[in-house]
C-alpha cells in the first residue's frame, strides 16, 4: 500500500479485500467438496462416523498439503530475495571517474 498513490489507496484496498474474500469462499467450497468426496459423497447427515472421520482426514490432509506448499513458495521467494540483496551488497563499488587536476 505504501507504493500506491494516496488517491488510489481506497481502490487498491477494495481490490485486496475482494481477492481475500474470493479466496476464502473458494477455499471453503473446495475443502467442503474434498470432505464430501472423502466421506463417500452420500448423504452426510446420515453418514456413519467412520465416513465422517474419513472426510475429515481427507480435508485436513489437503489443507495441510496446501499450507506446506504455500510455506515452500514463501520460503523460496524469501530466499531468492535475500540472495539478490546479498549479491547487491557484495558488489564492489563502481569505479569513480578520475578527478581532474
Amino acid at each position: 500500500m505504501t507504493g500506491v498513490a494516496a488517491k488510489r489507496r481506497g481502490l487498491v484496498s477494495g481490490l485486496l479485500t475482494l481477492a481475500r474474500n474470493l479466496g476464502l469462499v473458494t477455499g471453503a467450497s473446495a475443502i467442503g467438496a474434498v470432505f464430501a468426496l472423502g466421506a463417500g459423497g452420500a448423504d452426510i447427515a446420515a453418514a456413519p462416523p467412520g465416513a465422517i472421520a474419513a472426510g475429515l482426514h481427507a480435508s485436513f490432509g489437503v489443507a495441510a498439503g496446501l499450507a506446506a506448499l504455500a510455506l515452500a513458495i514463501t520460503r523460496g521467494a524469501a530466499a531468492a530475495s535475500s540472495t539478490t540483496a546479498a549479491a547487491a551488497r557484495s558488489r564492489p563499488p563502481a569505479p569513480r571517474a578520475a578527478a581532474r587536476r
